[in-house]
This record gives C-alpha cells, sequence and structure tokens, in this order.
C-alpha cells in the first residue's frame, strides 16, 4: 500500500522545482496516486504551471521493478491530442513521480455520477463525442511505433469512466496507461493475480487475464458507450456474476433502458 499525499512536498528536479497543491486521485490499494502541483522553472524565470504528479508505486522485486519501468516508458511513447501528456519523469528521496500536463476539468465518472444525481443522462451528442475521441487515442496507442519503427500495439486493458478525463477546453483524454500491454520482445508478463481494470467494462480476456490485442479496448469502448447513454453498466454484480453475463447474456437493448435514446 503506498503511503498517502499529506504534508506539501517541496522538491527540485534538473530543471523545475515542483510544489504540492491538492491530492486528486487517491485509492487504497497499490495503485499510482495522483496529485495537483505547481511546476516552476528553476532560477526564477518563466512562469509557474499546474501539472499533476503521479507518484509511482515501484516494488522492490526485480522483476516487478523492470516491468513498472517499461509502464513509464510506454508512456513517453504515446503523443496525442487525445491522450494525456508525460511531461517528464523526476525522482525524489527514492521515490518516481511521473510530471503529467494537467487537464483542467473532470473524470467521466464524475459527470456520470453528477448527472446521476441530479436525475439526468449525458447528451447524445458528448456521448458520440466522448467515444470517438477514446476510439483515435485506442487507435493511436494501438499503432504507436518504437524508435525503430517497429509496432507496439499497445492494448490500455482498463478504458473506463475513471481513466477518461473531460476538459474544460472541451477536449477528452484517456488517461492512466498503468497497466497497458506492449507487443514487445522483452516485455515482462504482468504476474499480479489482481483484477486493475474495472469490471464494469473489462473484457473477457482482460478479467481472465489470458492474451489480449486492441479488440479488447474496442469491447471495453463500446461497454463505455453504453454505460454514457443509459447511464447504468451493461454487466453488474461479482466477478463470476460478470463473467456468466458476458458469455450467456446480452445487455437491454438502450432503448428498454432510456427511452429517449435515439433509434
Amino acid at each position: 500500500m503506498h503511503k498517502p499525499w499529506s504534508e506539501p512536498p517541496l522538491f527540485e528536479g534538473p530543471t523545475y522545482r515542483y510544489t504540492f497543491d491538492a491530492p486528486l486521485l487517491e485509492d487504497a490499494e497499490d495503485t499510482n496516486p495522483l496529485a495537483l502541483a505547481w511546476r516552476t522553472p528553476r532560477g526564477g524565470t518563466g512562469a509557474a504551471d499546474r501539472v499533476l504528479l503521479q507518484r509511482m508505486v515501484l516494488p522492490p522485486e526485480r522483476e516487478r521493478l523492470q516491468r513498472a519501468l517499461e509502464e513509464l516508458w510506454l508512456h513517453t511513447r504515446l503523443r496525442h491530442p487525445h491522450i494525456l501528456s508525460v511531461l517528464d519523469v523526476e525522482e525524489f528521496q527514492g521515490e518516481v513521480y511521473v510530471v503529467l500536463e494537467h487537464a483542467p476539468g473532470l473524470f467521466l465518472g464524475t459527470a456520470l455520477e453528477l448527472a446521476l444525481l441530479r436525475g439526468h443522462r449525458l447528451s447524445p451528442r458528448l456521448c458520440v463525442y466522448t467515444a470517438a475521441a477514446v476510439a483515435d487515442a485506442l487507435h493511436a496507442a494501438w499503432t504507436c511505433e518504437d524508435a525503430h519503427g517497429q509496432p507496439l500495439r499497445i492494448v490500455h486493458r482498463a478504458v473506463s469512466p475513471r481513466t477518461i478525463r473531460l476538459g474544460l477546453d472541451g477536449g477528452v483524454r484517456l488517461t492512466d496507461f498503468g497497466v497497458a500491454h506492449a507487443a514487445r520482445a522483452e516485455r515482462l508478463a504482468t504476474t499480479s493475480s489482481r483484477l486493475r481494470a474495472d469490471l464494469a467494462q473489462a473484457a473477457p480476456e482482460v478479467l481472465r487475464q489470458g492474451p489480449v490485442d486492441g479488440r479488447a479496448d474496442v469491447y471495453s469502448l463500446g461497454l463505455l458507450a453504453y454505460e454514457m447513454v443509459t447511464g447504468q453498466t451493461a454487466f453488474k454484480g461479482s466477478y463470476e456474476a460478470v463473467v456468466h453475463q458476458q458469455v450467456f447474456e446480452s445487455p437491454k437493448p438502450p432503448k428498454q433502458v432510456k427511452m429517449e435514446v435515439p433509434g
């Protein structure tokens, strides 16, 4: 389990000074917490800008550490308008921080919860726009190449409302490639038995922790679109119940869940 964000840390990297602002995302498990921070150029020249700091939980075991460092490498290969950009990687007192661009706004999951509380649903236009943007991001990840021009075939594996950022500028950005899979010869297999994707949107092969390709993300995107349009997840219940529903049942047509859905 990671230690929580507490006292505002102040540390300096080779180029910037970082000052803690506020926690953004905390998880009770060993995922990587996010916080808002101010980044100021050293030397007093230039304006401060707001960034996201993601503290990477790097386990001591050699193989798992290599896996975590590989995830950082994957982040730096992705450059796309609909993918949250990695700006830098800093180390301070044995902790590794990934510096991400800050897109003011909220997570899609928050937007869905707020709409539900007010008795509303997201507009069909917003749903289509968001799904299209995420599809573009997933395509960019799948077709991304390494420095030698070899396709990486990156699969996100955790597409869900909590990994999609809706910006105040109207932008949609896919975040958290920390559990991504890439087709690299030297890549280590993920050995953890804990499911790090959202159960409601995970593809069957992700639930089984089997081999994955880009179709797993397309499947998750379909479930995400269903939830955006209807305000409900397509599959519900425990792990076993969701697996059973995926294999033997079909979700209700969106119009049966929400009559205002266009035919």
